[in-house]
């Protein structure tokens, strides 16, 4: 199942930014050989069929996450939350007393038998199945919805990695691609996860909302590319640097504080942008161009608006101008300003232009042809509002193309990744 790379994340369109940029007052620290990471799987919302875990006589260890009881249970196991309480039963009509607001866990009775490494999930009875490393974690979502729940993948690190990049890069691309993804999938999941440690049940989830993860994979070159760099991240002057990415950057780099948020996590040299084009150009989404109709456009602004608390946004009329207003150091727009036919003016970032107008909140439906990136220029017409942009994706550290046009021209993983991280030194945190 080749992974499109026009679905590269860390962080991408859909995560709400303005947590990350918020969530930290500090770099972390390099991670040890024992970094878990806790990986949303799963969100189960009602009106939803029960979710099933495990295969046909599997034995399956539930324990409550803060200690207490726990038992075992013959698979598949069905589970969902009825009245505000757990409902977990086996394959033999046994269920098991667990207090309606503990989390629970759900590993396997005998991990170190090879046919049993893995936990299948299914969602739904029907549901195609998705095998995971470590142990499922299920979490109780009241504060959302009466009887949700998540489902937390708790993996080590260097088993997370692989599932990553099985779901973040094309099967038939280089060794030293997937080497170099490698080290900038594990520095990104480790600072997620010192970011969000007691700020949330979980670090990343398993979409482009953090990074594509598919669970346990077999793929040959992901396992060889993850133990190729075991241990290795991107660091700068003695502390960890995220390893953001994107698909395509366009042929100008973004920098971290332009695009994701200025905070210390992103106010390092590495995450700032090499100057120079880049080598991306042959890549299908270099450049692009898309369409909307004025008003649709003008509708989204408005509810984009309303949606971040921008007040003067959020009270604009019929559109009559968009203008580039900044460039950082390395070309590429950071500054948009929009003008309405009251004339009122409403600088934002790029970023957040092309987030409005792909905005869906409010009733909006998906645009058909959403501007794929913040590298972009737009021009308001009589009727429409025509983009013209390169790249796919927020444009700040890895260019996933890029990387590959580097791997085939003969660079090793290394040198991609000092090409894309200038300055940032490649550590062997663990070994």
């Amino acid at each position: 199942d080749d992974k499109t790379a026009q679905q590269a994340s860390a962080l991408p369109d859909d995560v709400n930014l303005d947590d990350v940029a918020d969530a930290t007052t500090f770099r972390p620290p390099f991670p040890d050989h024992g970094r878990i990471i806790r990986v949303r799987v799963l969100e189960v919302r009602p009106p939803s069929k029960a979710v099933v875990i495990g295969r046909d006589g599997q034995w399956l260890d539930l324990a409550r996450v803060e200690g207490g009881s726990s038992a075992a249970m013959l698979g598949p196991l069905n589970v969902t939350r009825r009245n505000g309480g757990w409902s977990i039963t086996d394959m033999k009509g046994y269920s098991t007393a667990i207090d309606p607001n503990d989390a629970v866990t759900v590993s396997l009775a005998d991990a170190g038998a090879t046919s049993s490494e893995w936990i299948e999930l299914h969602e739904g009875a029907d549901g195609a199945a998705r095998l995971y490393p470590g142990t499922l974690r299920l979490v109780a979502r009241q504060d959302l919805q009466a009887d949700a729940f998540d489902i937390m993948n708790d993996v080590l690190l260097e088993s997370y990695v692989p599932g990553v990049l099985a779901g973040e890069l094309y099967r038939t691309w280089s060794e030293q691609t997937f080497a170099a993804q490698a080290v900038a999938a594990r520095s990104f999941a480790c600072t997620e996860a010192a970011v969000f440690a007691a700020r949330r049940h979980y670090d990343v989830t398993n979409t482009a909302a953090s990074q594509m993860y598919l669970g346990a994979v077999n793929h040959e070159t992901a396992q060889l590319a993850v133990a190729q760099t075991r241990g290795q991240v991107l660091g700068y002057d003695g502390l960890l640097v995220s390893g953001y990415y994107s698909s395509c950057c366009g042929g100008l780099a973004a920098s971290a504080v332009d695009a994701i948020g200025s905070n210390p996590v992103n106010n390092v040299a590495p995450l700032q942008g090499r100057s120079g084009g880049d080598v991306c150009t042959s890549a299908p989404v270099f450049q692009w161009a898309a369409e909307q109709p004025l008003e649709a456009f003008s509708r989204r602004l408005v509810a984009f608006g309303k949606d971040r608390g921008m007040k003067p946004l959020s009270e604009f009329t019929r559109l009559v101008s968009i203008e580039v207003i900044g460039v950082n150091a390395n070309g590429r727009p950071t500054r948009m300003a929009v003008t309405d036919q009251a004339r009122t003016r409403v600088e934002l970032s790029a970023e957040n232009l092309r987030r409005a107008a792909n905005f869906t909140g409010q009733g909006l439906p998906p645009p058909e042809k959403p501007p794929k990136s913040s590298n972009l220029s737009g021009n308001v017409g009589e009727r429409s509002v025509p983009f013209e942009g390169f790249g796919l994706g927020h444009g700040v550290g890895l260019c996933q193309y890029g990387a590959e046009a580097l791997a085939r021209d003969g660079q090793a993983f290394d040198a991609i990744l000092r090409w894309y991280y200038p300055g940032a030194d490649i550590v062997a945190a663990y070994g």
